[in-house]
C-alpha cells in the first residue's frame, strides 16, 4: 500500500545527491520542473500514481538507468525520456498502463524501446532541425513533426 502524496515540493532541487526515488502507488498528477535537477538520479520509480505528465528536462538525467511509470495517465511520451534512450545510459524501462496518443499507435504497436526510440528522435531533430524516422512504419506522418517550424531535413524513408 501506497501514501496519499499528490504533489511534491519545489525543493527537490537541492538534492543534487538523489540516486534513488521511489514514488510508486501515490496519488501524483505531475512532477514539479525542479524534479529535473536531480541529475545524479539513476532510478526513478513512479508506478500507479495518476500522472498526467512528466517533468520537464527528462533529457538532463543522463544517469537514469531504470524508469517504470506503469499504470498512470501518462498519453505523451517525452521527447528527453527518449533522448536518454538513445544517448544515455537508460536500460530498464516500463511505460505500459497509460493512454498513449503519442507517438503514434503505429509505433506503439513496436514496443517500448521503438517508442522511446521515435521520441529520441524528435528530440535529436530539435537539435539539429532535421528528422529522421527511417523505418517506424507509419502510415500517416503524426502531428508532431508538422509542428517542427524550423525543421530543414524530414527523412521519412522506408516507412
Amino acid at each position: 500500500m501506497g501514501n496519499n502524496l499528490s504533489a511534491l515540493p519545489n525543493s527537490f532541487k537541492y538534492l543534487k545527491l538523489l540516486a534513488y526515488v521511489d514514488l510508486r502507488r501515490n496519488k501524483l498528477k505531475s512532477l514539479p520542473n525542479s524534479f529535473s535537477s536531480c541529475d545524479a538520479l539513476e532510478t526513478l520509480l513512479l508506478d500507479d500514481n495518476e500522472l498526467e505528465m512528466l517533468c520537464k528536462g527528462m533529457s538532463f538525467f543522463e544517469k537514469l538507468h531504470t524508469i517504470s511509470v506503469r499504470n498512470n495517465r501518462l498519453t505523451r511520451l517525452s521527447r528527453g525520456l527518449g533522448s536518454l534512450k538513445l544517448v544515455h545510459c537508460l536500460k530498464q524501462h516500463d511505460l505500459s498502463g497509460n493512454l498513449w496518443e503519442m507517438p503514434t499507435a503505429e509505433i506503439r504497436e513496436q514496443g517500448e524501446a521503438r517508442m522511446l526510440e521515435f521520441v529520441g528522435e524528435l528530440w535529436k531533430s530539435k537539435l539539429a532541425n532535421g528528422l529522421k524516422a527511417v523505418g517506424f512504419g507509419l502510415f500517416a506522418v503524426p502531428a508532431e513533426i508538422l509542428e517542427m517550424k524550423t525543421m530543414v531535413e524530414l527523412n521519412l524513408d522506408g516507412n
